[in-house]
């Protein structure tokens, strides 16, 4: 590996927080990443809080590295050629993962009987998962119907629907699910054919779905929202919440959850579990505004 940097060159970084950027400048030195860690907290107050988050850094544009410790920051560094003025410069996201919540109240035994029974049926049916986006859809509405038709139990007016057009002040574009409650859209869903080489590309799935659900409020464009999108194969799952006012906004993405339909479908009940808490907590949310 080919090391160009030297301890004599200035390092310039431009970092950013969803819509926050800021840019600094450190002599290189054996604390860099101390340094850096240190100024992201001070630009950025939601990282005060002990939230666990990484760096993400794109050097072709077209992938995606994930900077989780010193050892990877120092050898992304480490290749950054200088240019005529001895300065490096670097670009990094900042990615703050998210944690799921748990079910309350948990989904009971025999709903769950009733969605592995219909997963295995698709399985039988249809051989392989992710064929192609309309067979992930298939399995895909069986964690979605499970997870409404629970949270029903308790809010009646809650609204699963499909290939639903997002427009008008409640945002714009195509999703392949949402649930809704009245006016408020909870969750939205997309399905890809996502192989595990693409997984690391993944955020930028999400923050599609983000752009597709802005919010638009009128009265007040500081009123702080609360979106949840998942992107999925079927197979693999990854959360995404996209959180705050829409000036200053902090998008939150879980790590990947991954099925094994041909061994195990235990995980499918984790899976279901976790969309039955975000609409249980969104659902809270509104009730008690």
């Amino acid at each position: 590996m080919t090391n160009f940097i030297s301890l004599q060159s200035l390092v310039i970084f431009r970092c950013n927080l969803s819509t926050k950027w800021f840019r600094c400048s450190f002599p290189h030195t054996s604390g860099l990443w101390y340094l850096v860690r240190a100024c992201c907290q001070q630009k950025f107050e939601s990282l005060l809080t002990d939230v666990p988050y990484c760096f993400i850094y794109n050097e072709d544009k077209d992938d995606e590295e994930l900077i989780e410790n010193e050892y990877q920051f120092n050898i992304a560094v480490s290749n950054i050629k200088p240019n005529e003025e001895n300065k490096c410069e670097i670009s990094f996201s900042i990615r703050i993962k998210a944690e799921l919540l748990d079910q309350d109240p948990p989904i009971d035994s025999k709903a769950l009987q009733m969605f592995i029974k219909d997963l295995e049926q698709k399985k039988g049916n249809f051989r392989v998962v992710n064929a192609n986006e309309m067979t992930c859809r298939e399995f895909i509405s069986s964690f979605m119907n499970s997870a409404v038709t629970h949270v029903r139990s308790k809010e009646s007016e809650l609204q699963l629907k499909a290939e639903e057009w997002i427009n008008g002040s409640r945002g714009y574009g195509p999703v392949d699910y949402s649930v809704n409650l009245g006016e408020d859209i909870l969750l939205v869903e997309k399905a890809k054919k996502i192989l595990r080489k693409e997984s690391r590309k993944i955020s930028f799935k999400c923050i599609t779905i983000n752009r597709k659900c802005k919010i638009d409020h009128k009265e007040s464009d500081n009123i702080p929202i609360l979106m949840y999108g998942i992107v999925t194969n079927g197979i693999e799952w990854y959360f995404l919440r996209w959180a705050g006012s829409l000036e200053d906004a902090i998008i939150e993405l879980s790590g990947s959850y991954a099925l094994d339909f041909y061994n195990n479908l235990k995980d499918a009940e984790k899976i279901v579990g976790y969309i039955i808490s975000i609409l249980q907590s969104q659902v809270h949310g509104l009730k008690t505004v």
